[in-house]
């Protein structure tokens, strides 16, 4: 479900001459490869707290070193205890985390 914001957001970043999603047969220099690790919604808080956790790994495709990963942990309180609260915060911190993957990406392409 992130994999096309992820997408979108590396295109609409600038710094990248082509982004494609991984499904493509497209021959790349870097991939990126995430991992879901956490998302929950945390009721034993007041309000509860929607916790994700994203990992992501770039690497350098034709040698095949990792260029760099890193750990996104964010949270966000819930506009009210039931799903659509959870997922509403769940939204709002995919929206911030986006912007920072592209800069991680960027950043670690560039060393």
């Amino acid at each position: 479900m992130l994999a096309p914001l992820l997408v979108r957001a590396l295109r609409d970043s600038g710094r990248f001459s082509a982004v494609t999603p991984a499904s493509s047969s497209a021959v790349s220099d870097l991939r990126l490869e995430t991992e879901l690790v956490r998302l929950e919604q945390d009721f034993a808080t007041v309000p509860s707290q929607v916790h994700l956790t994203l990992r992501v790994v770039l690497l350098d495709m034709p040698s095949r070193r990792v260029l760099g990963w890193r750990e996104f942990d964010v949270r966000a309180p819930a506009k009210s205890d039931d799903a659509f609260g959870g997922a509403s915060a769940a939204n709002q911190l995919v929206q911030q985390l986006l912007p920072k993957v592209a800069a991680f990406c960027a950043e670690q392409a560039v060393l």
